[in-house]
C-alpha cells in the first residue's frame, strides 16, 4: 500500500509561498494571480502501519509550523495545480533523508520514498500564463511536471531494450534539426555543445551515436554529476606540453604544502583537487580567512563581509540620491540572527542544548553505575541534526571525562563541528584531543576570551552541551541566545530505579520567552529564546 502525505507550512510560516507569489506578480506580471500555496508531498511504500503513524509528525512534519493532510488536500473551486518531481536518476535529498529517518524508527528495512512539490493556483490565470508559470518553476534539466494521482506501487519497472538505439542521421543534421533533437530529448547541453559533439562523431568516429552514447555526454555535461567527473582519481599522468606540466608541477607543490607530504602522497589526486588547490593554498598561508569550504561545493566560495565604515550613506546622500534607512530592520535582522550576532558582537550565536527528565534531573549516578538514558534514538538524531548546523561544539571537563563524547554527526549527514572544552583544572589526557575531528581545549581563559577566540576562527555558531555546571556559567553570564529542551516523561525513579544517588539538576534558565513546542515520541521539546531577541 502506498500511503500519500501533503504537508504545507502554517500562515505566517509560509515564507517559499509568498516569495514565489511576489516573484510571479513582479517578474511575470500575472495581475490575475490572487495566491499561491506550495506543498511538499510524499508517496511512502513499504512501510508498516504502525511505524507510518509514529512518522507523520516525527519525519514528515513539525506540528507546531506544518498542517499535515492524508491522501488528499483541499482546494478552492478554480484552484490551478500541478506537481512537479525530480526526473527520474536525479537524487531527492528531501525523499532519501526521509526514508532514512524511518529507518531510524524502524530499526528495519529501508521504505521507499517519492516526494514532489504541489503548486496551488489562484485567481484569473490564462492558459498561457499558467504555462508561463510551469517554465518558471520546472527546471528541466532536473524535474518535469508530476501525475497527481496516487500509484499503486512505487516500485520501478524498467524495460529492458534488445538493442540500443542510433541516431539516425544525426552527423548530417543541420541545426534546425539539431535543435529539434535538443528539444525532444531534454538535454542538459545547448546547441552549441550539441554541434561539437556532432562535429566529434562526423570527423573522428565517422558514425551516427547511439542513443547511450549522447545521454552519457550529456550527463557528464551537467554539473548535477560532479562527483563522477571532478572526482575521479587521475594516475600516470603524461602532459607534453611544458607550460601544462609546469602548472601541474605548481600544482603537485601546492598539494604539499596545504595537506603535508605524507597525507600528500596519500591523497587522489582529482581534478576537484586541482581546482581548489589555489584557495586551499592562499587560505593556509592566511590570506583568505573567510574561506568557506565543503564537499557540496564544486571549486570554492568565499564569505565577504561587506564594510563601508558607515561611508555608503553618506557618499549616496551627497550624490544627490535619496535613502530611506531603517525599512523593515527587525524583520531583517531576524533573517540572519547568527551572521549578525557574529558581526555585531565579535562572538558566535550560542545555543544550550540539554536533556532533562520531568523532575528536572539531568544526570545522576547509581550503585550499579548505570548511566541515565533521556533521549531516545530518534531525538538523539535530531540533536546530531542540530550539530551539523553548527561550527562547533562545547562541552565540560566533567563530561568529557565521564562519558567521552565523539561529539560528531554520525547520526546525520553533514561534516561534523570543532570540539571544544574547558579544562582548567588540568585533568584531561591527551585522549580526548585524540580524534578525527579538530579539537580545542582551552585551560585558563574566561569565557569571553573563549567566545572571542572562536569568533576570531570563524566559528558563526556554538552549541554547549554540557554539563549542568557549564550550561549554568553560559546562563549566569548571560551569553546565550537560544535552548534546545527535551524533557522526557519520566522521573529519575522511573528511568534508573530507587537507588539514585547525587541528582545533578538542570540549570535554570533567565529571562527567557518559550518560542516554539512540541513532542516527539511522547518527550516534550522545547526551542526557547533569549527575551531581548523579541
Amino acid at each position: 500500500m502506498v500511503y500519500r502525505i501533503y504537508v504545507e507550512k502554517k500562515p505566517g510560516f509560509d515564507v517559499e509561498a509568498q516569495g514565489l507569489f511576489q516573484d510571479m506578480k513582479q517578474n511575470l506580471r500575472l495581475e490575475g494571480l490572487t495566491g499561491v500555496r506550495v506543498l511538499n508531498r510524499y508517496d511512502i511504500d513499504h512501510i508498516q502501519d504502525a511505524i507510518y503513524e509514529q512518522a507523520k509528525y516525527t519525519v514528515f512534519a513539525e506540528a507546531a509550523i506544518d498542517t499535515l493532510y492524508e491522501e488528499d488536500m483541499p482546494a478552492d473551486l478554480g484552484d490551478k495545480l500541478f506537481a512537479v518531481a525530480y526526473l527520474p536518476g536525479q537524487y531527492d535529498q528531501r525523499a532519501d533523508s526521509a526514508a532514512q529517518c524511518i529507518q531510524i524508527i524502524s530499526q528495519g528495512d529501508r521504505p521507499t520514498v517519492r516526494t514532489a512539490k504541489v503548486y496551488v493556483l489562484s485567481g484569473a490565470l490564462t492558459d498561457a500564463e499558467i504555462a508561463a508559470i510551469k517554465k518558471h518553476v520546472i527546471n528541466a534539466v532536473e524535474s518535469r511536471e508530476a501525475s497527481l494521482e496516487l500509484p499503486a506501487t512505487l516500485a520501478a519497472e524498467y524495460a529492458v531494450p534488445e538493442t540500443v538505439a542510433t541516431v539516425e542521421g544525426f552527423i548530417s543534421m543541420d541545426e534546425k534539426a539539431l535543435a529539434e533533437l535538443l528539444d525532444t530529448l531534454g538535454l542538459a547541453m545547448d546547441l552549441d555543445d550539441l554541434k561539437f559533439l556532432q562535429t566529434y562523431f562526423r570527423d573522428e568516429e565517422k558514425r551516427d551515436p547511439t542513443i547511450t552514447e549522447v545521454r552519457v555526454v550529456d550527463t557528464y555535461w551537467s554539473d548535477h554529476c560532479r562527483h563522477t567527473t571532478f572526482s575521479t582519481h587521475i594516475d600516470n599522468v603524461r602532459i607534453d606540453d611544458p607550460a601544462v606540466q609546469e602548472a601541474y608541477d605548481r600544482y603537485l607543490a601546492a598539494r604539499v604544502e596545504v595537506y603535508g607530504e605524507e597525507k600528500a602522497a596519500a591523497r587522489p589526486q582529482t581534478l576537484m583537487d586541482i581546482a581548489t588547490i589555489g584557495a586551499k593554498t592562499l587560505k593556509k598561508r592566511g590570506l583568505l580567512p573567510e574561506l568557506d569550504e565543503s564537499e557540496e561545493i564544486n571549486a570554492c566560495s568565499i564569505h565577504v563581509n561587506a564594510k563601508v565604515n558607515g561611508e555608503g550613506i553618506r557618499r549616496m546622500q551627497e550624490a544627490g540620491i535619496e535613502v530611506v534607512t531603517g525599512v523593515l530592520e527587525k524583520e531583517c535582522r531576524a533573517i540572519n540572527p547568527r551572521f549578525n550576532t557574529f558581526h555585531s558582537q565579535h562572538r558566535p550565536w550560542i545555543t544550550l542544548k540539554w536533556a532533562q527528565l520531568s523532575d528536572g534531573t539531568i544526570g545522576c549516578k547509581t550503585k550499579d553505575e548505570n548511566r541515565l538514558h533521556i533521549s531516545t534514538p530518534f531525538t538523539q538524531m535530531l540533536v546530531h541534526r542540530l550539530r551539523a548546523r553548527c561550527q562547533a561544539i562545547m562541552v565540560g571537563t566533567n563530561t568529557a571525562i565521564n562519558d567521552h563524547p565523539s561529539l560528531t554527526t554520525r547520526l546525520w549527514q553533514g561534516a561534523s563541528p570543532l570540539r571544544v572544552t574547558i579544562d582548567r583544572r588540568g585533568v584531561l589526557n591527551d585522549d580526548f584531543a585524540k580524534s578525527e575531528v579538530e579539537t580545542v581545549v582551552y585551560r585558563n581563559e574566561i569565557l569571553s576570551e573563549i567566545l572571542y577566540d572562536l569568533h576570531k576562527r570563524g566559528v558563526q555558531h556554538l552549541m554547549v552541551e554540557g554539563g549542568s555546571k557549564l550550561l549554568q556559567s553560559f546562563i549566569d553570564a548571560g551569553l546565550w541566545d537560544e535552548a534546545r529542551v527535551e524533557i522526557s516523561p519520566q522521573t529519575v525513579a522511573e528511568s534508573v530505579g530507587e537507588e539514585w544517588q547525587e541528582r545533578v539538576v538542570a540549570p535554570m534558565l533567565k529571562g527567557a520567552e518559550l518560542y516554539e513546542e512540541y513532542y516527539v515520541e511522547g518527550h516534550k521539546m522545547l526551542k526557547i529564546l533569549k527575551s531581548a531577541h523579541f
